[in-house]
């Protein structure tokens, strides 16, 4: 549930929020996480859903790109908190490497040329 340190802080957010939306969704599957915390990202879309914003993108048209990136906080935040809530050893189980699923292989080079 840590991201990689190699990374500079504030890049690839939407890296971010696909890798804990993926472990999110496994988690929400998951018959060992508790009911309660798997309403912590259900209520973040239906909050996306919902007409209610706490900055309204009409009546604010200048502040317009700001209205989608709280929208975006709100569900990274409660994915965030989702997936740290939920039980530790579920939660490691399930969550995979940021970029995708982990291949070991191993590999020679030809140099035959």
């Amino acid at each position: 549930m840590s991201a990689s340190n190699d990374r500079t802080p504030g890049s690839n957010r939407i890296l971010d929020l696909v890798h804990h939306a993926r472990t999110a969704w496994r988690l929400l599957l998951d018959p060992r996480v508790p009911a309660w915390q798997k309403a912590i990202p259900v209520l973040a879309l239906l909050y996306l859903v919902s007409p209610i914003d706490l900055i309204p993108d009409l009546l604010v048209p200048v502040l317009g790109p700001l209205a989608v990136a709280d929208d975006l906080a709100i569900l990274l935040l409660a994915l965030r908190a989702f997936v740290y809530l939920a039980p530790h050893d579920v939660a490691l189980e399930l969550e995979g490497p940021p970029g995708g699923e982990a291949i070991d292989v191993t590999y020679r080079v030809d140099d035959r040329s």
